[in-house]
């Protein structure tokens, strides 16, 4: 999902430019076969009358110059207020991913340097929400039922600039198992989106090796819990995404980003939402540079191991 509103060209050149590399970094990572990675684009701009353009869609295809074309022909432009349409994008890419095979390692990144409509910000000319009634939260929580990681990558230092964006991303992501993935430079467009790629297509493959070790019997909560110490007893690792801190661990940006996670609709969460005072971007990164990425084999984590119990269960077609 690609923001194409006014501030956003070279996002979309990098993109362009570097889906090839992408592409090829993963196949040649060995776990994914070459014609068997299939991308969609979703780009979008803002509601009437903000801006006359709100969502257009690339089906999934495996023909990287479709995809490399597709980008070469949209420009950034308008958007009107400072939210935008990314209720409708969400939806759309749910949309379409809905549609793959239950067994297919489904991951939807959205770039933007901006926070949706309805959750609050400043200078909000559609302060409900999106006019499609899309919310949000409720497409965050059908992408976790059918097994779908969000990311969210945050072109920055715009988006900690915004009211609530840091925080809001941050619970939705945690719906699917997803992060906020910092953005300080350009450049670092195709480590963060090969890295997030990578690390799914591993925890996709352990899923398939542990269904018989998971808890259909209890929720998904407790059953990544036992799965995690029985992976961990195995010494089990999987190759992950891991990014030097960049932003401040500020106890009331958690507290909203907790909020968000466990909200089941953006008009039943907003008006509980605090403000962060302070710098949200850790003073080293505050005037540009781009936090280190790397994948490492590492021991699985709670949040990997949740990831892992929630494909099982989506296999298994036990309710979340």
């Amino acid at each position: 999902m690609q923001d194409i509103t006014g501030s956003q060209q070279p996002y979309i050149d990098q993109a362009r430019n570097e889906i090839q590399g992408i592409i090829n970094a993963i196949v040649d990572s060995k776990k994914v076969a070459p014609g068997k990675l299939r991308v969609a684009v979703v780009i979008f701009r803002d509601h009437k009358p903000e801006d006359t353009f709100l969502t257009a869609k690339l089906p999934f295809t495996t023909d990287l110059t479709a995809v490399k074309n597709y980008l070469a022909n949209q420009y950034a432009s308008g958007g009107g207020d400072l939210p935008e349409a990314q209720r409708c994008a969400l939806n759309d890419a749910l949309e379409l991913l809905v549609q793959s095979d239950d067994d297919t390692t489904k991951v939807a990144i959205l770039t933007t340097d901006a926070s949706p409509h309805g959750i609050g910000e400043n200078y909000d000319r559609i302060p409900d929400g999106c006019l499609l009634q899309n919310d949000p939260l409720e497409t965050g929580d059908d992408m976790a039922r059918n097994n779908i990681t969000l990311h969210v990558v945050a072109c920055e230092p715009t988006l900690s600039q915004t009211k609530h964006g840091l925080d809001f991303y941050t619970g939705l992501t945690e719906k699917t198992g997803g992060r906020v993935l910092p953005l300080g430079n350009v450049s670092g467009l195709t480590d963060l989106i090969t890295g997030s790629l990578t690390e799914a297509v591993s925890l996709s493959i352990q899923a398939a090796l542990s269904r018989s070790a998971v808890d259909y019997n209890a929720n998904v909560g407790v059953a990544a819990q036992k799965l995690l110490e029985h992976l961990r007893a195995a010494n089990v690792q999987i190759d992950t995404l891991v990014t030097d801190d960049y932003y401040e661990d500020i106890p009331q940006a958690r507290k909203n980003a907790e909020l968000w996670a466990k909200g089941k609709k953006v008009a039943d969460v907003r008006g509980h939402i605090q403000s962060v005072d302070g710098h949200r971007i850790k003073e080293k990164y505050r005037y540009g540079g781009q936090p280190t990425t790397v994948v490492k084999k590492q021991t699985i984590d709670l949040n990997q191991a949740g990831r892992i119990a929630r494909a099982c269960f989506v296999a298994n077609k036990t309710p979340l």
